[in-house]
C-alpha cells in the first residue's frame, strides 16, 4: 500500500463482479480508517495486514513486512518503500523504544474483546502492538 493505491482504493467502485474488475475484494472505501490517511508518508509503503471480501485490514505489521524484505517477497522498489515508511514514521513505529509490532494499536472495544481486559495487555504494552526488542535483528538485516 502506497499513497497512490491508497487514493485508488478510495475511488473504488463496489459491486463489480467480472474479470475486469478493478475492485477484486469489493473493499469499501467507506472502511479506510481515518488514521491511515495521516500514517501514510509521500513517499513509502508497506505490506498490509490481511485482505478479505469487502474489508482490508490496513494496520502495519512490522515482522511481515520485514520478512518481505528478508524473504525477498518484496521487490527492491517495495523493500525500499517500506524502509522510507519506517523513516517517516519513526516516531510512531520505533521512537525511544524497539520496534513495535503493529501499528496502531487495538484499543476501546475491539481491545476488551481481543484482550478479555486483560490488565497487562492496555495500548502499547509489550503485548498489544508494543515493543518488541527481537524485532530489531529483523530490521537490522532489513536495512541491509
Amino acid at each position: 500500500l502506497d499513497f497512490q493505491q491508497l487514493n485508488d482504493i478510495y475511488r473504488y467502485k463496489t459491486e463489480e463482479y467480472s474479470h475486469t474488475a478493478v475492485n477484486k475484494f469489493n473493499v469499501i472505501p467507506d472502511s479506510i480508517p481515518d488514521w491511515v490517511f495521516d500514517f501514510m508518508p509521500c513517499r513509502g509503503g508497506y505490506f498490509i495486514g490481511n485482505v478479505s471480501p469487502a474489508w482490508m485490514d490496513f494496520r502495519w505489521f512490522a515482522l511481515g513486512n520485514c520478512v518481505a524484505i528478508l524473504s525477498s517477497l518484496a521487490t527492491p522498489e517495495q523493500s525500499m518503500a517500506i524502509m522510507d515508511l519506517i523513516e517517516a514514521r519513526w516516531e510512531e513505529l520505533v521512537g525511544e523504544m524497539p520496534l513495535k509490532i503493529s501499528y496502531p494499536a487495538i484499543e476501546s472495544h475491539e481491545w476488551r474483546i481481543v484482550t478479555g481486559c486483560d490488565p497487562k495487555n492496555t495500548r502499547w504494552s509489550y503485548h498489544n502492538g508494543g515493543s518488541w526488542p527481537v524485532l530489531l535483528w529483523l530490521l537490522t538485516a532489513a536495512c541491509i
